[in-house]
C-alpha cells in the first residue's frame, strides 16, 4: 500500500468538507494534492447536499475547461493500466437529496498510480480499491490529469 496514503483513510466523509476533519470527494482529492503533491487545483463551491445538480454540471465544466488533460475514457478496466499517481478518476453516482435522485459523473477519486484508487464516499468513508474491482468498474468513467502535474513534469 502506498504508506501516504494510509493518513486519509480515518477521515470522516462530510459534504462540502476541505480540512483532515472531514471531506467529501472532491475535497479528499483537492487535500491529497495539495498535502503530497503540492499543486493547487481550485475549489469547487457547490454542495451535494444542497444543490446536486450543480455538483454534475461543475464536473463537466472542469473537464471541458483544459485544466485537464484526458487521459482515457472507459470503465475501470481502460482505466487501471494508465492512471498514473495523483490522475482524477472520476466515477458515475448518484446524490440523494430529500426525495430526489441525481445520477451522473459525480464522483471522483484519487490514482494511485498502481491501478488503484482511493475515494470516499458517504457510507463507507476512504478506501482504496482497485479500478477493475467489481464494486466499480462499470462505474469508472474516465481518467484525467490535472494540466498543472503535467507542466511540472515537463519542466
Amino acid at each position: 500500500m502506498t504508506r501516504w496514503a494510509d493518513k486519509y483513510m480515518g477521515i470522516p466523509f462530510k459534504d462540502a468538507g476541505r480540512t483532515m476533519r472531514g471531506a467529501d470527494c472532491f475535497g479528499l482529492y483537492a487535500l491529497i494534492l495539495a498535502l503530497e503533491a503540492g499543486v493547487c487545483i481550485g475549489e469547487c463551491d457547490v454542495s451535494y447536499g444542497t444543490d446536486p445538480e450543480a455538483v454534475v454540471r461543475h464536473v463537466a465544466d472542469e473537464i471541458a475547461s483544459g485544466r485537464w488533460i484526458t487521459v482515457a475514457v472507459g470503465d475501470g478496466s481502460v482505466a487501471k493500466p494508465v492512471a498514473r499517481l495523483f490522475d482524477a478518476v472520476v466515477m458515475s453516482g448518484h446524490i440523494r437529496t430529500g426525495n430526489r435522485v441525481v445520477r451522473g459523473d459525480v464522483h471522483i477519486g484519487c490514482a494511485l498510480g498502481d491501478g488503484r484508487v482511493l475515494h470516499t464516499e458517504p457510507v463507507t468513508g476512504p478506501q482504496i480499491m482497485a479500478l477493475d474491482d467489481p464494486r466499480i468498474i462499470k462505474r469508472v468513467k474516465g481518467v484525467y490529469r490535472p494540466q498543472v502535474l503535467e507542466e511540472r513534469a515537463a519542466a
